[in-house]
């Protein structure tokens, strides 16, 4: 089984909070994790931008890349999310057990 770590961001503490719940509790990821506030600098609608966001960072199995992709998508509230996945090249074997086991009969 190969696992995933998922990165995006939002605008509130409360939007990152309330899609790590929706995440963990459909068993499309293991866990997440709120961070923030951050900056985020980028170039928008032709112009120089800065906001401040929280990151969601994600534990999941390679299996639920696309359907965490899809949720996203469709729930993720900015016109254009970042979204970033990453294959875990190696970790902790029980921790990796665990990630496992919370994804449920959809692993």
């Amino acid at each position: 089984m190969k696992f995933v770590v998922g990165l995006t961001t939002l605008e509130s503490k409360h939007e990152a909070i309330s899609m790590s719940r929706d995440l963990v509790e459909q068993g499309l990821v293991a866990c997440a994790q709120v961070s923030g506030p951050i900056v985020s600098v980028y170039h928008w609608n032709d112009s120089l931008s800065e906001s401040e966001e929280w990151q969601v960072q994600f534990k999941t199995v390679s299996r639920h890349v696309l359907r965490v992709k899809q949720w996203i998508q469709v729930n993720h509230p900015y016109d254009e999310p970042e979204l970033i996945f990453m294959n875990v090249c190696e970790g902790s074997a029980s921790y990796l057990n665990w990630v496992a086991q919370q994804c449920g009969d959809l692993c």
